[in-house]
């Protein structure tokens, strides 16, 4: 259900019979374009009610349902190892050449011609054209279904840190390239704190934690695909991670000026299988 967000709409569908609601307030994290309400009914359950606004789309959720199950649910420091076993079921069939073709490098060019406009994007340009040179080799990587935003609010887990529950999935694309999606693990083992992209304490173990999940549980013949390209998935990830910071819609590109001062660092990642025993980001 999707609702304008405003106190009439809220004081109407909270007191609705037969549910009819005895307390509401406010979660204490809430997105940037919805309020969400923790709501106690009259006959002691609790719903989460959650206001937009605007439409929802809800292709990408139902996608990662039909995919995920009940880790997706209807309503409403993590174990990236977990994480990374969870997502072995996001691979999905189809063919990677018409999605680079189509969409990532058609993408990628719309990023470059802004490098060209803006003053604080043109310093990554020759990067940008560097991903434009290397995505051909995302046509050797199988198709994924990624999601988006995955962050410690995202994720739910156990007390055994076991993953229990996904949610947030509108952002999702359709399938891409696997990779593209992963950029997601550097945010989920950072965080930004005074506007400053920084690595937790535990980064190295929660990055590692993720790959090596995600190959563990991984069909054979998809591993050795991965393992024969781990260059074109590293491209991937650096694709994902740009797409990340200037968001895509039609013809007009959003730059995220928080995250655009972190791309220096971000854009040092490699992935495990090619740095080793390295550290997380190259010198």
């Amino acid at each position: 259900m999707t609702l304008k967000a405003n106190q009439q709409g809220t004081r109407a569908c909270i007191a609705t019979p037969p549910d009819q609601a005895t307390s509401a307030q406010l979660t204490t994290t809430q997105g940037c374009f919805s309020k969400t309400l923790e709501v106690s009914l009259q006959d002691g359950r609790t719903v989460i009610i959650q206001f937009r606004i605007e439409a929802l789309d809800t292709e990408p959720f139902i996608g990662a349902r039909k995919l995920l199950g009940d880790l997706v649910p209807i309503i409403g420091a993590t174990c990236s190892k977990s994480l990374g076993r969870v997502f072995t079921r996001c691979f999905v069939e189809g063919d990677s050449g018409e999605v680079v073709d189509a969409v990532i490098i058609p993408n990628l060019r719309k990023i470059q011609a802004l490098a060209h406009e803006r003053d604080d994007v043109k310093p990554f340009s020759a990067f940008i054209s560097k991903l434009i040179e290397g995505a051909p080799a995302l046509k050797n990587l199988p198709l994924f279904f990624g999601h988006l935003d995955i962050n410690e609010i995202n994720v739910l887990v156990d007390e055994s840190a076991e993953i229990t529950g996904i949610v947030d999935w509108e952002l999702s694309p359709p399938p891409q390239p696997f990779g593209v999606a992963c950029y997601c693990i550097q945010y989920l083992a950072g965080e930004i704190i005074d506007k400053v992209f920084r690595q937790r304490p535990e980064f190295e173990a929660v990055d590692r934690g993720f790959w090596a999940g995600l190959l563990q549980g991984t069909l054979t013949e998809i591993r050795n695909s991965l393992e024969a390209n781990w260059e074109a998935v590293q491209i991937a990830v650096m694709i994902g991670t740009i797409f990340k910071i200037m968001y895509i819609d039609g013809d007009e590109v959003s730059v995220s000026k928080i995250s655009l001062d972190a791309l220096p660092m971000l854009m040092r990642y490699r992935i495990p299988a090619l740095r080793g025993s390295s550290k997380v980001y190259s010198d």
